[in-house]
């Protein structure tokens, strides 16, 4: 990958923003077990609040919608932390849910939700706050971890998240609006994903949430025997929600309001932690003394 190139600078290490964020640990996998077979159905991840899973409610959409067609197979959801066993302790039920107030089961609204679960959640990743977010270039590299639907083992207990690093290629607004700094909230990027990834975090090279990935369109078809998801791809583009439509799901969450679609149907609270402060008086989108090459892990 080319960037910006400088005098003898030094190449983007993603291995050393993975481990120094340790973004990894943030990561988790998304779905659901029946007759003894796990399926993933979406990525997701923590952040800001210790109690809370992210992920795209297409992702909430899709699974709720498969836990109704196979409920007489009697189907358990989970978010599991990649690298471990689900059912084990870093594996959580999945029961109640807040989607983006202005999600509208369309890629022309911002695609975001959260699981509220049973958790304690300590170091998590930051959101860019929202007053960078315009600041965002084109070509900068961007990094994600999630869980590519090709690589998905109905027979495994311990799904293994995937890295994939990219630039941002675009900006776009929703729908057909005239695009301008504010409203161009659709991060179009050249990240080489699939379904399955639907959720990942997209983040910057300071570690820092730029955006949540959608991965794309697609729906989910269900085998009422199995229990088994099949993609039906609709679309190839990848897209993100931009940080700026995240922070609105943010203050909601802090405002300590009821989610307006559970699964449980109980209120519930989202535990905000402290957050990191960006290190700069302006964003950096690309490494200082950068030369213009990456170092993948």
């Amino acid at each position: 990958m080319q960037g910006p190139r400088g005098p003898a600078g030094e190449p983007l290490n993603w291995a050393d923003v993975i481990e120094e964020g340790q973004l990894n640990d943030a990561t988790y996998a998304i779905g659901y077990q029946v007759l003894g077979f796990n399926f993933v159905v979406g990525s997701g991840f923590n952040a800001h609040f210790n109690n809370v899973i992210w992920t795209n409610a297409h992702v909430v959409r899709g699974l709720i919608e498969g836990l109704r067609s196979v409920r007489h197979l009697n189907p358990k959801p989970f978010a599991v932390k990649t690298g471990t066993e689900i059912g084990g302790s870093d594996s959580y039920a999945l029961n109640t849910f807040i989607e983006h107030p202005e999600y509208d089961g369309t890629v022309d609204s911002p695609d975001v939700a959260v699981f509220i679960v049973e958790a304690d959640f300590g170091r998590v990743p930051s959101f860019l706050p929202r007053n960078q977010a315009r600041n965002l270039r084109v070509g900068q590299p961007i990094g994600t971890i999630g869980f590519p639907g090709e690589v998905a083992d109905p027979f495994t207990s311990f799904p293994i998240a995937t890295f994939k690093d990219g630039t941002i290629s675009a900006f776009r607004p929703y729908g057909t609006e005239r695009p301008t700094a504010d409203n161009s909230r659709v991060v179009q990027h050249n990240l080489d994903l699939s379904g399955g990834t639907s959720g990942s975090f997209i983040f910057d090279h300071e570690g820092f949430i730029i955006a949540v990935n959608n991965a794309g369109t697609e729906r989910l078809v269900f085998d009422q025997r199995t229990g088994r998801p099949q993609r039906i791809p609709t679309g190839n583009i990848g897209f993100g929600i931009r940080v700026d439509d995240v922070w609105r799901l943010v203050e909601l969450g802090s405002s300590g309001t009821s989610p307006r679609i559970t699964i449980s149907r109980k209120n519930v609270f989202m535990r905000r932690l402290p957050t990191r402060d960006y290190p700069h008086d302006t964003y950096q989108p690309f490494p200082l003394n950068w030369n213009g090459q990456t170092v993948l892990p």
